[in-house]
Order: C-alpha cells, then sequence, then structure tokens
C-alpha cells in the first residue's frame, strides 16, 4: 500500500505543478493572485487550515516514503519487522 501511495501521490503532484504552471502561463498576469487573495480572505479560518493540510498532506508523505524507499535501496531497514513499523 505504501508504494501505491507513493505513486499516487507522485503522480497527482506531477498533475498539480504541470497543470497549475500551463494555467497560470496561460491566464492574464495578476488575475490568478487577485481571485486567490479574495476567495481567501472570505473563507474561515478551519477551512483555510484544512486546505492547507489538503495540499500539505501529499508533499510530506511523498518525501518521507521516498527517504524509506532510498534506505532499502541502500539495504536499510529490510527485514519484515521493519518494513511493518
Amino acid at each position: 500500500l505504501m508504494s501505491i501511495g507513493h505513486r499516487v501521490t507522485g503522480a497527482a503532484l506531477g498533475v498539480a505543478v504541470y497543470g497549475f504552471g500551463i494555467y497560470y502561463a496561460m491566464a492574464a498576469p495578476g488575475a490568478i493572485t487577485d481571485a486567490l487573495v479574495t476567495t481567501a480572505s472570505s473563507l474561515p479560518a478551519p477551512l483555510i487550515l484544512g486546505g492547507k493540510v489538503i495540499l500539505a498532506f501529499p508533499f510530506a508523505y511523498h518525501m518521507l516514503n521516498g527517504i524509506r524507499h532510498l534506505a532499502w535501496d541502500a539495504g536499510y531497514l529490510l527485514s519484515l519487522k521493519a518494513c511493518y513499523y
């Protein structure tokens, strides 16, 4: 499941970054910033915090799982007990 999650978060992050980059390149200068500030200023603080957590989770999961994968590639933490904990 960790491998599937790593692939899904990596693909989602790639689609989000390229999608936002293309959208940003095609939009009028300053249009995204103005719309984002207007929208965010009208939302309640708990909703903004929840949105930040939702956006930060894939980055954190993908990074930490990548570090785990590098450790496995180096031959560390490969016992069955270490894999489960």
